[in-house]
């Protein structure tokens, strides 16, 4: 199938979703105000209290999803600016956006790549889908959702596709534009622009069915090519955006290696297993050298050498992996992730040393025994929620329970409360009280599960 080559002055234009573009009197350029609306978002604010990889830690020093959202921000920004310059020198570059705009433009995608993640990591993504899975199977779901096919928006769930639902729905102005960013940073969000229709239980996806009608009208802004659509089944698949291979590389570059890192930090791997793995793939000076031989210089101070050497390296190699592929990546026929190639040494030293944390740091026993506990919270709280919603999509008011009416009240814009029952709704009800389950923090789910129990009163 061949695709035709896609234009810079549409994939980087200065439109704002949902509402006019308006000069800024603070000289702050459209993308710069992105960023600001995307870190004072309350979605953005509770990732500091959600997993990145060990659950409830104690120790300061491991990552949240916060701190991983600042740090992946930094890699797409310096990306960003290398892809500027380079446009630059080819003259593909619209005239009015510089090279500092592209860093902005995936700084402020960056920050927003995981603010749709729910409690516990991705073992709250899995509690998620297998959850519904076994609910839509039961008699009290089956054959609820019409058309069936909207099922897969739940049994596939994707912190990507409610990330999407947040910024262009739900934070801000809900409903009418969200916090209504530009579609270059929305499109750059976007790593897997289709609908759950595509997906299979392993894959992902970008948009849930209920905002398919601004998804589309995104992906066309931008001219990004498009694979398939269907307005009456409420489907369609857009190939990326290039800015989203940048922020997908940004973001494995920095979950890869400082989940090593943080392994280290809680004694899960050897202490000098970064300078092991690392090391010979370095162009280290003297004084580095120095370092790190050094019996007077912490282990953490080593590795964090090591961890800025080595991203360092992958920042110019991913880059160079673009470059090598810039064609085929702006018709839209390349498929393939920028550390996932075979080409750099650097991201095969990176993709073998996480091959290793994967086959033993995510089988610690804490880490388990604690996602065994997602399990049970988030399972709670999601038949909690969704019986509610059950009740409010299918029951007159006189015939819905106390504990239903209560938690209308709690929830309040989560659940529409409808004076009369509207089997209809019923997937946006579910939508509600997924919306309210994956904006909670670890905290607050654990807290919000026993209150429900009948355990913290």
């Amino acid at each position: 199938m061949h695709m035709q080559r896609m234009d810079w002055e549409k994939l980087l234009a200065e439109e704002r979703c949902g509402s006019e573009t308006k000069k800024s009197n603070d000289g702050r350029s459209q993308f710069q105000k992105d960023i600001d609306r995307i870190t004072f978002s309350s979605s953005f604010r509770r990732l500091g209290r959600k997993t990145q990889v060990h659950p409830l830690n104690e120790n300061d020093h491991i990552h949240t999803r916060l701190s991983h959202s600042l740090e992946v921000a930094c890699v797409g920004r310096s990306l960003g600016l290398m892809l500027g310059y380079f446009l630059e020198s080819i003259k593909e570059l619209p005239k009015n956006i510089t090279p500092s705009n592209v860093g902005e433009i995936l700084r402020a995608a960056c920050l927003a790549h995981d603010i749709g993640n729910p409690p516990f990591g991705h073992a709250g993504e899995e509690v998620i889908k297998k959850w519904f899975t076994q609910a839509f199977q039961a008699s009290e779901l089956k054959n609820r959702i019409t058309p069936k096919a909207y099922e897969s928006d739940f049994t596939c769930y994707d912190g990507n596709a409610m990330a999407f639902r947040i910024v262009v729905y739900k934070e801000y102005y809900t409903g009418n534009g969200g916090m209504r960013l530009t579609y270059p940073t929305i499109g750059a969000m976007l790593k897997y622009p289709w609908t759950s229709h595509y997906v299979e239980k392993k894959e992902k996806f970008s948009c849930f069915i209920s905002e398919f009608d601004v998804f589309t009208k995104i992906c066309e802004k931008l001219g990004l090519n498009c694979i398939e659509k269907s307005i009456e089944e409420r489907k369609a698949k857009f190939v990326r955006h290039p800015l989203a291979f940048m922020v997908e590389a940004a973001d494995d570059i920095c979950y890869k290696i400082l989940d090593i890192e943080d392994a280290v930090e809680l004694g899960l791997l050897d202490p000098c297993f970064m300078e092991q793995q690392f090391k010979s793939k370095l162009r280290l000076k003297d004084e580095e050298n120095e370092l790190l031989s050094s019996e007077l210089v912490s282990r953490r101070t080593k590795n964090a050498l090591l961890r800025g050497k080595m991203m360092e390296l992958l920042i110019s190699d991913t880059f160079q992996v673009f470059k090598d592929n810039y064609n085929q990546i702006m018709e839209g026929s390349y498929n393939t992730g920028l550390i996932d190639t075979k080409t750099k040494e650097s991201c095969n030293a990176l993709n073998d040393a996480y091959q290793y944390v994967i086959d033993t740091v995510y089988s610690s026993r804490r880490k388990t025994l604690i996602e065994i506990g997602a399990f049970s919270t988030i399972g709670h709280l999601l038949d909690t929620l969704s019986e509610a919603a059950f009740q409010v999509c299918f029951l007159e008011k006189n015939r819905r329970s106390y504990k239903t009416k209560k938690i209308c009240e709690l929830l309040k814009s989560n659940i529409p409360d409808v004076s009369k029952p509207d089997p209809a709704s019923f997937y946006y009800g579910l939508m509600f009280a997924l919306d309210y389950v994956t904006g909670m923090t670890d905290q607050y789910a654990t807290s919000m599960n026993k209150k429900i129990l009948g355990l913290d009163v």
